[in-house]
């Protein structure tokens, strides 16, 4: 649920002129991470190995997004 806000939210920001074309594409990126990070849960829990970072990434690219999300509404207000 929340990659496809993620999706939904990138796309509002770049069509609005709000955000720039590397934020957009970073939050695209997150939401396919999380995505992923979703259809491969029950195998990243049952065995033991990397497959727990991809949805990892995808959490630290959304912060990254949201943050400069953030300041990009902030800078708008002001």
């Amino acid at each position: 649920m929340q990659g496809s806000v993620l999706v939904g939210l990138t796309i509002a920001g770049r069509l609005g002129g709000l955000i720039p074309r590397w934020h957009a594409l970073i939050g695209f990126l997150a939401a396919a991470l999380q995505f992923t990070a979703v259809m491969i849960a029950p195998v990243a829990i049952d065995e033991k190995g990397p497959l727990g970072l991809i949805g990892l990434s995808g959490w630290l690219l959304w912060t990254i997004w949201f943050a400069a999300n953030g300041i990009a509404l902030l800078r708008r207000a002001g």
